[in-house]
């Protein structure tokens, strides 16, 4: 079994056809894991990236839609 680094399941989040391709490498070689450090690096990431999405738009006023608008 290998261990995979958080680094490893950001690629794989991100995507690309490179990466698709070396997951199924890693598939084809056996099990694989992740640990639970690992697992809370990328959530905590994921966390970080949309408390800066907020702070970035925060000044930004939002117009609420009363019905839904087609072009």
């Amino acid at each position: 079994m290998k261990l995979l680094d958080t680094s490893v399941l950001i690629d794989i989040d991100i995507g690309g056809k490179e990466v698709r391709e070396k997951a199924k490498e890693l598939d084809a070689e056996g099990r694989h894991a992740i640990s639970t450090i690992s697992l809370y690096e990328f959530y905590w990431g994921i966390y970080r990236k949309q408390l800066k999405e907020k702070k970035l738009v925060s000044w930004i006023p939002i117009l609420r839609l009363r019905r839904l608008c087609t072009i």
